[in-house]
């Protein structure tokens, strides 16, 4: 089920913030040469490997995560926050708590109701940025990494996920009830606003006092936010 499949759990629908002092036309995003570990990012750090496009600004990331029934498939939408900010050498990250508004609470639930891909509207879009800037939610124990198509293991060139996509997103998250978790963003598609692509994700779980394994996997959609 890809990177994560059999390790640690998704993180759902997620909003990623990307803040910067200078802006996307002035300076390069940082791009340093490097092979990543295999171990799940530290948390309260951010590495970057590889060559990455310019992803400054704020992102909201919707994953829709994908389970095959016999009734057929099921779609599910869920939420994160995160604030990304950039050194010359390599991003910086940290995921926040945060609540959508009401309308758009909603709209997630009737999309998980009838088990379809949520996608959010620019109407939709400029709410959340305007309760973003009142209400930025607290910041989460978390670690992550970018990564570059020029520094993919054997295993993310060959994974559903990661085979044709152009970079990576990486996050770790410990999370209530689990002994870890994470959850790996293949882009597959950068535009200047919207970037579409596939993820896996796992976490232990704790059961009965028993570590129990799950995995998830699907797409996701990063819509970035007006200023």
């Amino acid at each position: 089920m890809g990177r994560y499949g059999n390790v640690i759990s998704g993180l759902g629908l997620a909003v990623i913030i990307v803040t910067t002092g200078c802006s996307a036309k002035q300076s390069q995003p940082p791009q340093p040469a490097a092979t990543r570990p295999e171990t799940l990012p530290e948390a309260d750090t951010t590495k970057t490997y590889g060559t990455i496009p310019d992803m400054r600004g704020t992102w909201f990331m919707v994953t829709h995560v994908i389970v095959e029934k016999e009734t057929g498939k099921r779609v599910s939408n869920f939420s994160a926050l995160y604030r990304i900010d950039s050194t010359a050498e390599q991003f910086l990250a940290q995921r926040f708590t945060f609540k959508l508004p009401d309308e758009l609470e909603q709209d997630r639930r009737n999309a998980d109701a009838q088990s379809r891909e949520w996608k959010p509207t620019p109407v939709d879009l400029a709410a959340l940025a305007h309760r973003l800037r009142t209400d930025p939610g607290k910041i989460v124990k978390a670690g992550f990494r970018f990564i570059g198509r020029d520094s993919y293991s054997d295993s993310d060139k060959q994974s559903p996920e990661g085979s044709g996509s152009l970079f990576a997103f990486e996050a770790s998250d410990p999370g209530p009830g689990t002994l870890g978790a994470a959850a790996a963003y293949y882009a597959w598609t950068k535009e200047p606003d919207l970037v579409t692509g596939r993820f896996s994700s796992g976490a232990l779980s704790i059961a009965a006092g028993v570590p129990v394994p799950i995995g998830f996997s699907g797409t996701f959609d990063m819509y970035r936010l007006p200023e």
